[in-house]
């Protein structure tokens, strides 16, 4: 069972709908708006504490967890441990490390696609 031990949570407005317990980046010209990050290429921002459903004219506020222990959404296979990346839909998936592969986050937790597991958001790092 995944467990919060809590971090520094930021309040963001999301471009688009996003899911609870998935990564995000910044979005659109200004980067004042958030949306999934989908690509281990991407460079999370953090981690969405609650899904929003977007509304055109709403206020579309998400927190976003960028410092400390979340929980994260699994969409592969990750032991303890090990360094996560952003897979589609903003899902944490195991990383195998290529110079262009932003790792996000460390497993707390040993889990499987669908989990949701504790992580360790780490500052943003890239392989090289």
């Amino acid at each position: 069972m995944a467990v919060d031990h809590g971090g520094i949570d930021v309040p963001m407005i999301c471009s688009a709908t996003v899911a609870q317990y998935c990564f995000v980046k910044g979005s659109g010209s200004t980067g004042d708006t958030i949306a999934h990050a989908t690509a281990a290429t991407d460079a999370p921002i953090g981690i969405t504490q609650e899904a929003i459903t977007y509304a055109a004219g709403g206020s579309n506020a998400v927190n976003v967890r960028v410092a400390g222990t979340s929980k994260l959404k699994l969409g592969g296979t990750v032991n303890h441990g090990a360094g996560i990346i952003a897979g589609t839909a903003g899902v944490g998936m195991p990383s195998t490390p290529t110079s262009s592969d932003y790792i996000a986050a460390r497993a707390l937790n040993y889990g499987v696609s669908g989990d949701i597991i504790e992580v360790v958001l780490n500052p943003i790092t890239k392989c090289n």
